[in-house]
């Protein structure tokens, strides 16, 4: 409840900063991309820094997320938020139900973020922790083809991301065309 009070706080702040810009177009898609934002805060990303890399999340259609999951990260490499926002539908459908607090719960709603929103920014956020639990799955789960885990030292301001990919070849899905091939493959699954 304290982080939904804070997010709506934020989100109110940077409304009135907008619109006392005079920028009202702005500050109208600014606020509606902070309400679907504050609408996700009980999802905690916080949560996932408790995850262990040997932990083991074990799904019934495991090679469906994973397909999925692909999809997503091909989208986000051409930089369509449309196609990411299907691939993620398809995500949460081969996810199913989970119960509330899981680790399965976790990744409905970073997908379920994807499905609702058409920024790209705000997906490639998303699809980073997306990429953290699917990590989790693809470690415990026998795949059709292997996988590639790589990783961009330069996402979101210098801090790292890492993603699965079904090829060696580097297509990075936090820069799309601007930097398409930054990163480099840490390990084969």
């Amino acid at each position: 409840m304290k982080k939904r009070t804070i997010a709506v706080a934020l989100v109110m702040g940077a409304a009135f900063q907008l619109v006392s810009c005079g920028n009202t177009e702005n500050a109208k898609q600014e606020e509606a991309k902070q309400e679907m934002h504050a609408s996700h805060a009980g999802h905690d990303h916080e949560a996932m820094e408790e995850v262990k890399e040997e932990e083991a999340i074990m799904l019934q259609d495991a090679q469906g997320a994973i397909n999925a999951y692909l999809e997503v990260k091909d989208a986000l490499v051409a930089t369509d938020a449309a196609k990411a926002s299907a691939a993620a539908a398809k995500l949460v459908t081969a996810l199913g139900e989970a119960e509330e607090g899981s680790e399965v719960a976790m990744i409905i709603a970073d997908a379920q973020f994807i499905v609702d929103t058409k920024d790209t920014e705000l997906q490639r956020e998303h699809f980073k922790t997306l990429s953290e639990y699917i990590y989790l799955v693809a470690k415990s789960t026998e795949k059709e083809t292997a996988l590639y885990k790589q990783y961009c030292p330069m996402a979101f301001n210098d801090t790292g991301a890492y993603w699965l990919s079904a090829s060696k070849e580097v297509r990075n899905p936090y820069f799309g065309d601007k930097m398409l091939k930054c990163g480099m493959v840490k390990e084969e699954l």
